[in-house]
């Protein structure tokens, strides 16, 4: 499984266009962003959806509070029926992926919407122009709990995890 989750994404280029900017703006718009910076990492995200490379699941009913979501926000691809990924991407800069709102990561575990972490990097990480091509390389995946336990806790919500962990060959399940 390893081999072909990263073959899709070390395969998977984009060239930047206007939807793209235009995605990435309407999505910098929602409260959970602070930073504008922040939303360009969603750039493999958008536009491996939107080629067909990468797909979401259905959009659940909250157990909190037992209404339907409004949109599917518990994990960015759904590999297969029983493999669903929190896409990570790793700052050219650090070692590092930021593992954000444990909390909410074991709640979309716990409602089997979340299972694996995946680290990618990619070759142009903000202030992306018209005509750039962005590429991509996955850096590995770990199940979702193995990467909590790994990673280094920095807030009340928030760890991080060394790239270094990350699985690139065989899959431990």
């Amino acid at each position: 499984m390893i081999e072909e989750i990263a073959e899709i994404i070390n395969n998977h280029t984009y060239v930047v266009d206007e939807w793209l900017l235009n995605r990435l703006d309407e999505e910098a718009k929602k409260p959970a962003y602070k930073v504008r910076e922040n939303v360009d990492a969603l750039a493999l995200e958008f536009t491996a959806q939107r080629v067909g490379k990468m797909k979401v699941g259905e959009i659940i009913t909250n157990p909190e509070t037992g209404k339907k979501e409004k949109y599917q926000w518990r994990h960015d691809w759904k590999y297969d029926d029983n493999t669903f990924i929190d896409l990570k991407r790793k700052p050219s800069h650090r070692q590092n992926i930021c593992l954000n709102d444990i909390p909410k990561m074991i709640q979309s575990y716990e409602c089997n919407q979340l299972t694996h972490i995946v680290g990618y990097t990619q070759n142009i990480e903000h202030n992306y122009k018209i005509g750039q091509v962005l590429e991509f390389e996955c850096k590995g995946i770990l199940p979702l709990r193995e990467a909590v336990n790994l990673s280094e806790r920095k807030g009340d919500t928030w760890r991080l995890l060394n790239i270094n962990h990350l699985q690139n060959t065989k899959l431990k399940v």
